[in-house]
């Protein structure tokens, strides 16, 4: 409720401020998991339009769950939960084709911002072009995360609004667990969706040989 009241107050004092992101007309639409996602938020919003001020609700719901646990594990199963629950096939047919509920967008926010940062940043901007004063709100909501979670989640949760502006290179706090893949999607423009991006190999061990029907015969060395 506190959210929608801020947001109310900033979308009033920008009403005549004429549309964020008008800054750079030339700027290049986001592609990939960040495309997809404002996508699915541009048909919330334009089904409903309060939506903006439901998905800021949602994501301090989840910023107070978050900011008092102790563990990476902990952090990855209730964002994972949160987020797709019906698994990751769901979620890459429905990014960037429907709309999404508040619950899993805010969700898929925070474990983007904690998993990718660098990425985080053009969704942010992105939900501040599709309705003004959403974006900055969910930043500074971000920046102000306080609990008695772990110190290292509450540094990720504050740091990453300003990772990417800063053009720093970190190491992000957990690698996105099972839904990381959808962060990785090359694109929103396949037959099933979101087109993830292709494994890459493992690089072979150092000192590590081939294979060898000869080699593998031979008993191992005392």
């Amino acid at each position: 409720m506190r959210a929608a009241l801020v947001l109310a107050f900033v979308l009033a004092s920008r009403a005549f401020a004429g549309p964020s992101g008008a800054d750079d007309p030339h700027a290049a639409s986001p592609t990939g998991f960040p495309g997809a996602y404002l996508g699915s938020i541009q048909l919330a919003l334009n089904d409903e339009a309060r939506y903006g001020s439901r998905l800021l609700d949602a994501l301090e719901t989840h910023l107070q769950a978050l900011c008092v646990m102790t563990s990476q594990r902990e952090v990855a199963g209730y964002l994972e939960q949160s987020a797709g629950s019906d698994g990751v096939a769901s979620l890459r047919h429905v990014l960037g084709r429907e709309a999404l509920d508040p619950t899993k967008a805010a969700a898929l926010l925070l474990a983007e911002a904690l998993s990718r940062p660098e990425q985080f940043r053009e969704v942010i901007e992105g939900l501040e072009s599709a309705q003004p004063g959403v974006g900055k709100h969910a930043a500074k909501m971000l920046e102000a995360a306080k609990g008695t979670g772990a110190k290292k989640l509450l540094a990720a949760l504050r740091d990453a609004p300003k990772r990417h502006r800063r053009g720093q290179e970190e190491e992000p706090y957990y690698s996105g667990g099972r839904i990381a893949e959808l962060f990785d999607a090359d694109s929103a423009d396949g037959p099933d969706g979101l087109v993830l991006a292709e494994p890459q190999a493992a690089a072979p061990a150092l000192g590590a040989r081939p294979h060898s029907r000869v080699l593998d015969a031979r008993p191992e060395r005392p």
